[in-house]
């Protein structure tokens, strides 16, 4: 409950921000999903330490590898998908279109790119 009320937080300071800042929420949105994917690859790990040698840690790092996997990304997958309907909004505004417009340009090629490699990394399996 409280990470869904944190990813809710984000969401209203993406809205609440200028254009600078939007910008730069369309990066942090970035690196939340590469530690989403960094923590999905612990938790690879852990499963291949779980059938060579030690099965409690294995289990524990995957639990905890597993779970900040899946809020990473969601918590950068939601905010760049909100984010390009904040920035794209926010363009109309015209002393901040330049940088709400690289924002929704940056939020909308993240955000296609990651449903492509999901599609593709699925497809693979």
């Amino acid at each position: 409950m409280k990470s869904l009320l944190n990813i809710i937080r984000h969401i209203s300071d993406m809205v609440s921000a200028d254009g600078k800042k939007r910008l730069l929420y369309a990066f942090l949105n970035i690196l939340a999903m590469a530690l989403g994917l960094a923590f999905g690859w612990c938790a690879y790990y852990c499963v291949g330490v779980i059938k060579d040698s030690s099965v409690i840690l294995g289990i524990l790092g995957l639990i905890v590898s597993g779970a900040l996997a899946i809020f990473s990304v969601l918590y950068g997958f939601i905010g760049q998908l909100a984010l390009i309907f904040i920035a794209g909004g926010g363009m109309f505004r015209a002393e901040e279109r330049g940088y709400n417009f690289a924002a929704f340009l940056i939020a909308l090629l993240t955000f296609v790119g990651l449903i492509v490699a999901g599609y593709l990394i699925i497809k693979s399996l």
